[in-house]
């Protein structure tokens, strides 16, 4: 099976332990032009970040991809629960699929389903976390409490925060990335 991996945030350029082809540099796995999803930093996250999430309510913007080494669906959708710290109870509902010939049931299969189309691609995982603010999973920031969240962060959380958004690929231009640039500063800095 050709299995792809889909991604905008930290998997581009911190994979860890991600079955993915062994590149000089970690972005140069992963291709440009993934599908088009509506995506936004709308999860507060461990050590201070506000974190990429889907979301049907905004705008999309072409994610990245890359194939798994690995040439079974469960075997790679283990390998992205690991390496995003899913635990067991959440790994069928945050670690997303798509098959060839199987059924969609959601939006974002039905978006990954004609990008796949006319590629070599048998199936494709991706991480599919909810959106969380003041800890409440299923709820996502308006811009103003993302930017209170982000300009609260302190020390070693401040930096990771920075880090993440300066990080995120450049083509990954969400409406709330760009007033972080505007408000904050925080351009690009990755290579992709």
């Amino acid at each position: 099976m050709n299995i792809a991996c889909l991604g905008g945030g930290s998997l581009i350029w911190d994979p860890r332990s991600l079955s993915i082809p062994h590149m000089e540099h970690r972005e140069d796995a992963w291709a440009e032009d993934g599908p088009e999803l509506p995506v936004e930093y709308a999860r507060e996250s461990s050590g201070g970040r506000l974190t990429l999430v889907l979301l049907p309510s905004v705008s999309t913007v072409p994610t990245l991809w890359t194939r798994f080494t690995l040439q079974s669906l469960a075997g790679a959708r283990e390998n992205l629960a690991d390496r995003e710290g899913i635990g067991q109870h959440h790994r069928e509902k945050w670690i997303a699929h798509w098959v060839r010939d199987g059924r969609c049931v959601s939006q974002t299969q039905v978006i990954v389903e004609s990008w796949a189309r006319n590629r070599d691609i048998d199936a494709a995982v991706w991480t599919d976390l909810p959106p969380k603010t003041n800890g409440n999973d299923g709820i996502a920031p308006a811009l103003q409490q993302a930017l209170s969240f982000l300009k609260s962060r302190t020390g070693e959380e401040a930096k990771a925060a920075e880090d993440y958004i300066r990080k995120t690929p450049r083509q990954i231009k969400t409406s709330f990335r760009s007033v972080f640039e505007k408000e904050l500063g925080w351009v690009p800095t990755g290579r992709k």
